[in-house]
């Protein structure tokens, strides 16, 4: 018997086809993210903001890792992203106190 998902569009797809958990990639990212494995950490919530665009910590957690890696003007543009999609005011306030930080964010 084979099991049959449907998407956001009510596209039939296989089990093998279904989209990832956002609370698993998230979960690994921050794994990766407190082993300092930043290029995994952000490969994943690459993934998870573009299957879940309006996704605020996927976004906050991708800025953080690009502090991390000291990508200023890419946190930068995520950080202006996050605050163009939250309606959330936390999401936006934790935005903005990360870029005043002078880049020096905890990864934690």
């Amino acid at each position: 018997m084979m099991l049959v998902y449907l998407t956001a569009n009510n596209v039939p797809t296989s089990r093998t086809e279904q989209p990832k958990s956002l609370d698993a990639m998230l979960g690994k990212a921050r794994y990766y993210l407190s082993r300092h494995n930043f290029s995994h950490a952000l490969d994943l919530l690459n993934q998870a903001v573009a299957l879940y665009p309006g996704c605020v910590p996927a976004l906050l957690d991708k800025m953080k890792v690009q502090l991390a890696l000291q990508d200023w003007e890419q946190a930068m543009e995520t950080a202006q992203r996050c605050l163009l999609t939250t309606q959330d005011q936390g999401g936006c306030v934790e935005a903005t106190s990360l870029l005043v930080q002078d880049g020096t964010a905890s990864v934690c």
